[in-house]
């Protein structure tokens, strides 16, 4: 792969002292492993901070597997609408909504770009998010990125160099060759019709096919292997299965020089992953580090953002993750593909007003806003309910969140106050009710749209009380 070729170039010029050290070990002294490499140098203490600092590092990468994989399993370059809600029993991604039709891709621009058709949407909100190998976001297609007149979009590898032909609306570059794409349409219902008609309407074709020109060479056939699971794989499955998968970043100077590093765990974009070359203590001590990275980043599953009144709001870096790495494996284990703030943010509620984690074998909750305190969005806003896995709760009523597109009782004042219990409240509360589990859980409240004050901090939500 010619992106290989490129990495190790760089990779040479950036970590040259990582490569004097290796190559000043000799085989003598290390011992020869089968496939005639050398054992690491590096001592099994070295090892596994390594391997913890590349476990937070890899994670999204490595999680982001699940969905690629199922995409490609059916075909790139190819746009497979879903004409139903996401429902509890399904675990392909953590914390879906569950107010908006997907629709999902993989765009591989190796050959060629790609373009992506939107018709006219005068009132319902819809976005396509387009995601890299790190779980960046690019540019979005969306009414608040591009307008509401629809219009075709090139998405475009960053080293292209061809011509934009006549109808492009706008074009947008990627520095990954296969480009992950969410498309949401909002519903109102679980069957709707008008919605299910603009999902119709959207169109993912090569741009030799858009512009009616001979297609270049086809690329090789690219399949990925059995999904692997960042959270509990082996470690030797999740540095091969970030291998394979980083090979397609067009890599920024700092992340060469970190995976640069990563290479005495074996990390080498674009190669098979071989454990052979470590001692059976070295690999404990690799493993030992992947589980303390796994801790860390669960840990930080509850702290994402900043928080107030309970309350992880969606950090300002969310799809633009820089070197926050350990905020962006919490966001891949606990809701992968979070939008930009400027699309939506995400309140996460964890624990009540006292500080005490969501549990609904402990108590029935109350979620009170004032008139003011009431979502400002230009869209909508929506409160789903999890379980602690990150999955919808399946419950009698099947009924996993509430929205503002619904009917729900307010105040005489205008405030609104939502109950989220295990059992029915009784008829007067029951359209304001969210099922919880009889045991942990935490809720995600989607803004769509967030007005300024919600993306300033100026306006605060109430937080969850438990009643007596």
């Amino acid at each position: 792969m010619r992106y290989s070729i490129l990495y190790r170039s760089l990779r040479t010029a950036l970590v040259m002292g990582v490569a004097v050290l290796l190559a000043g070990c000799s085989e003598t002294s290390q011992g020869n492993r089968p496939g005639g490499q050398a054992a690491s140098p590096m001592s099994a203490d070295s090892l596994r901070a390594l391997a913890r600092e590349a476990c937070i590092y890899a994670f999204a990468t490595v999680e982001h597997n699940k969905s690629l994989g199922g995409v490609l399993s059916v075909g790139a370059n190819m746009l497979l609408p879903r004409t139903t809600m996401i429902a509890p029993a399904e675990t392909s991604t953590v914390a879906p909504n569950n107010d908006t039709y997907y629709s999902t891709a993989v765009l591989d621009l190796r050959a060629e770009p790609v373009v992506i058709s939107v018709p006219a949407v005068a009132d319902r909100y819809f976005a396509f998010q387009l995601v890299d190998m790190f779980t960046d976001n690019l540019e979005y297609i969306s009414p608040s990125s591009t307008g509401r007149d629809g219009g075709n979009y090139l998405i475009a590898h960053s080293d292209w160099k061809g011509t934009v032909p006549p109808g492009i609306a706008k074009q947008i570059a990627s520095p990954a060759m296969f480009v992950f794409t969410v498309a949401r349409t909002q519903a109102y219902e679980a069957i709707d019709k008008t919605a299910l008609d603009i999902q119709s309407r959207y169109a993912v074709v090569p741009l030799s096919a858009f512009a009616k020109t001979p297609p270049p060479p086809a690329p090789a056939a690219f399949r990925l292997p059995a999904r692997v699971d960042a959270k509990s794989c082996s470690a030797e499955e999740f540095f091969g299965m970030f291998n394979l998968l980083i090979q397609y970043q067009r890599l920024a100077p700092q992340d060469v020089k970190t995976i640069g590093r990563f290479e005495a765990l074996g990390v080498h974009p674009g190669k098979e992953y071989d454990r052979s070359v470590f001692d059976d203590g070295q690999w404990r001590a690799i493993e030992d580090g992947v589980a303390e990275g796994r801790a860390a980043i669960l840990a930080q599953t509850t702290r994402i953002g900043t928080s107030r009144n309970g309350w992880d709001f969606s950090p300002a870096n969310a799809g633009k993750w820089g070197d926050d790495y350990l905020t962006r494996a919490a966001a891949a284990w606990k809701y992968i593909y979070v939008n930009s703030p400027a699309e939506a943010v995400y309140p996460t509620a964890n624990v009540d007003a006292e500080g005490a984690p969501l549990d609904g074998s402990k108590g029935n909750y109350v979620l009170a806003f004032s008139k003011d305190q009431v979502p400002r969005v230009r869209y909508f806003w929506s409160l789903t309910m999890y379980s602690d896995r990150g999955y919808l709760y399946a419950n009698p009523v099947e009924r996993y969140l509430l929205n503002s597109s619904q009917d729900l009782r307010r105040g005489t004042d205008g405030s609104l106050t939502l109950y989220l219990q295990h059992e029915n409240p009784g008829e007067a509360e029951s359209s304001n009710w969210l099922p919880a589990p009889r045991g942990p859980f935490f809720v995600i409240l989607r803004m769509y749209g967030p007005e300024a004050g919600t993306l300033s901090g100026a306006d605060v939500l109430p937080p969850l009380v438990r009643m007596p």
